[in-house]
């Protein structure tokens, strides 16, 4: 969590960034052996969408009741054919 956490901490959003950030993630789902652990997860995987999909600012430092209220008023910025996209940069899904 705390790699996820510093990765956060970019300034600026970019490929790269997103695709340590799902890199961690992955890292966490596999380690996910109990409750808390999978809650964990999950609450960084929810951050992770909050932050990139629905542009919440400082998504991290809201509540998730506070985010859920903020995604009913934001747009989801979609990328067209993004699967086909991620194959073709050679992103493992």
């Amino acid at each position: 969590m705390e790699q996820l956490l510093a990765l956060r901490k970019r300034s600026t959003i970019d490929l790269y960034s997103i695709k340590d950030e799902i890199f961690a993630l992955r890292q966490m789902r596999e380690a996910a052996f109990n409750m808390a652990a999978k809650a964990v997860y999950n609450y960084c995987l929810t951050v992770t969408l909050d932050t990139y999909k629905y542009g919440i600012e400082n998504s991290d430092k809201k509540t998730p009741v506070r985010r859920a209220l903020e995604r009913k008023f934001k747009t989801p910025r979609e990328i067209p054919n993004l699967i086909n996209l991620m194959n073709a940069a050679g992103y493992r899904i």
